[in-house]
């Protein structure tokens, strides 16, 4: 429950859009197994792609089909 409070917190500061910060809820959910693989592999590819890494996004995916 800390955790979602500390989140609610976040919100309503309005520090959700600062990147240490959405870096650190993101740890802070990994951590208490909040987040589940393909959801943090999805966020990755996602991520890649919407900040115009298209390349290491193709990169990053074909290691995830081929590896794991």
């Amino acid at each position: 429950m800390l955790g979602k409070s500390v989140h609610l917190g976040v919100i309503k500061t309005g520090l959700e859009s600062q990147t240490l910060v959405g870096n650190s809820l993101v740890s802070m959910y990994l951590k208490l197994g909040f987040v589940s693989d393909v959801v943090s592999w999805n966020a990755m590819v996602a991520g890649l792609m919407e900040n115009g890494f298209g390349f290491w996004n193709a990169m990053f995916f074909y290691f995830l089909i081929f590896f794991f």
